[in-house]
């Protein structure tokens, strides 16, 4: 009996076995014909063709009276009458090369900006790739008599309309790249705003950068916001406005500048101007940095800490700027250090935060967010962002007119003009030892900042130049900088940009000027 059973089990296995391999090749005939019969068809139909991509034009980049700064041209090949033209490539054209290199930025070779205004509004201007199916011929080229496929239509980046006038950026860059080689700097700039809306209408730095042919190891960022320095002086509208909010001092405050000279806080403070017992428009005029020691340890570390913030000190400005950086403001903790920020030092702030806190206090004491852009294809119009009410309208009113006394007879002096009032603050302040300790002798950054006209200011300037070797002080080097530019705006080509300031220049004869004389 046992040698009867072992052949019987031996038959049992081998039918189970041919069950299951009968089994296994229906579900895999199910799987193949049922589950991915649809894939596995296109897959075949696909061993004779190739899918190219559809390259998206690129959206345009427009100044604002419409002269295109960026634009992408494709270039294209013919293969079949049915789909005749075929985007091979990106290739982005700058008419004005380094005129606005920096504002605009750079693309790669992907098509996918990396820098300033194309990274900033990359989603924007990009668009959306299609995709193409093209029969290929055995040795795997295309096919030049089988008509190519759309699988996918490209969706055209949209373009968008800056806030920057070619022609003022003409003005500015050519008075940056002056102001640089006569002052042998490393670099300069000038920033250009419109106080009421917080339009960028110019930002221009020296070198430039040509995003065409851009240098090995070079950066294409933007000095004007991707840049923190100590401010100097410049920095003292922080003081002025603190000690005027306060309620502590007023433009009639007397005022003891120590006749040059001060011990306190165990270290001695001196000013080059040296005064006695003066009114605060006085100490404002000649940048008294004692007198600035003095108000703001009289309105306290915190509340020229919030006046600092307020007026947009130590956070991102806008929305609009790629890489911009927020600078450094913190809290002083010792009255030496409140000391030294109401002088403008143990802060760092960068161009575009230094210019709109002037164009603040010409705005009534309104802070409003810097804009680069307008418009964008498609739809409506940027506005202007109010952020605060950074000073009282009052107040703001009274230190405009304090800083008019800047430039009438104080450090500001080169400055001024003949037929428009202007108001504006000097800066030069060291360099910072890279070490950490202490400053580098010899290395100053100077600046000018102002707006104009004072009762209602429609032009900003800021003019910021960075180790001059060919003088230090923002006085002697950047105030005669922004009397240059407020000459080439006012005789713009093609007219100035704002009715107000042509309604101004009408009277120059009135004025003992003339309009060739400014």
């Amino acid at each position: 009996m046992r040698r009867n059973r072992i052949p019987k089990f031996r038959l049992y296995m081998v039918g189970a076995c041919l069950l299951l391999s009968w089994a296994a090749l229906l579900i895999r005939l199910y799987q193949i014909q049922i589950l991915e019969g649809e894939r596995l068809e296109v897959f075949a139909e696909s061993q004779g063709t190739r899918r190219q991509p559809l390259v998206a034009p690129r959206g345009t980049v427009y100044d604002r009276h419409g002269y295109p700064l960026a634009f992408s041209v494709s270039s294209s090949s013919s293969f079949e009458p049915k789909l005749s033209m075929i985007p091979e490539s990106r290739n982005r054209q700058f008419p004005l090369n380094g005129l606005t290199g920096r504002i605009i930025g750079l693309v790669d070779y992907r098509g996918i900006g990396t820098e300033g205004v194309e990274a900033r509004f990359d989603e924007i201007l990009r668009g959306r790739d299609g995709r193409a199916v093209f029969p290929v011929v055995g040795n795997g080229s295309i096919s030049p008599y089988e008509p190519a496929v759309i699988e996918e239509r490209p969706q055209a980046g949209s373009s968008i309309v800056l806030t920057i006038d070619t022609v003022y950026q003409g003005l500015a860059q050519k008075e940056a790249h002056d102001l640089r080689e006569s002052s042998a700097a490393q670099w300069a700039g000038i920033l250009i705003m419109d106080p009421d809306t917080g339009e960028i209408l110019a930002a221009a730095t020296a070198p430039d950068f040509n995003p065409e042919s851009p240098p090995s190891g070079g950066t294409s960022s933007h000095y004007l916001w991707s840049y923190s320095f100590e401010p100097g002086s410049s920095f003292k509208i922080v003081t002025f406005a603190a000690a005027l909010e306060s309620g502590s001092f007023t433009e009639d405050s007397q005022i003891d500048a120590e006749n040059g000279e001060w011990y306190v806080f165990g270290r001695t403070w001196h000013d080059t101007h040296p005064m006695g017992v003066v009114p605060l428009s006085e100490i404002v005029a000649h940048s008294s940095n004692i007198g600035a020691v003095k108000l703001g340890s009289g309105v306290g570390k915190d509340f020229f800490f919030e006046t600092a913030r307020k007026l947009g000190f130590g956070q991102i400005s806008s929305t609009d700027l790629h890489a911009e950086v927020s600078g450094s403001l913190r809290k002083p903790r010792r009255s030496v250090s409140l000391a030294a920020m109401s002088m403008g030092h143990e802060v760092m702030v960068t161009p575009v935060q230094l210019l709109n806190a002037y164009c603040c206090i010409g705005n009534s004491g309104r802070l409003i967010q810097p804009c680069l852009v307008r418009s964008v294809e498609g739809g409506d119009d940027f506005e202007s962002i109010g952020i605060r009410q950074s000073v009282t309208p009052r107040n703001a009113r009274i230190l405009s007119r304090l800083l008019t006394g800047v430039v009438d007879h104080g450090t500001g002096k080169r400055a001024a003009h003949p037929l428009i009032p202007v108001a504006g603050k000097t800066g030069t302040a060291q360099k910072a030892d890279p070490g950490g300790a202490g400053y580098r002798p010899g290395a100053y950054i100077s600046t000018f900042a102002g707006f104009f006209p004072v009762d209602n200011p429609v032009v900003a300037i800021l003019v910021i130049v960075d180790e001059p070797r060919n003088g230090t002080y923002g006085g002697e080097i950047c105030a005669p900088a922004f009397r240059r530019v407020m000459d080439s705006l006012l005789s713009a080509p093609g007219g100035c940009l704002y009715p107000e300031l042509a309604s101004l220049l009408s009277q120059a004869p009135a004025a003992g000027s003339s309009v060739t004389d400014i």
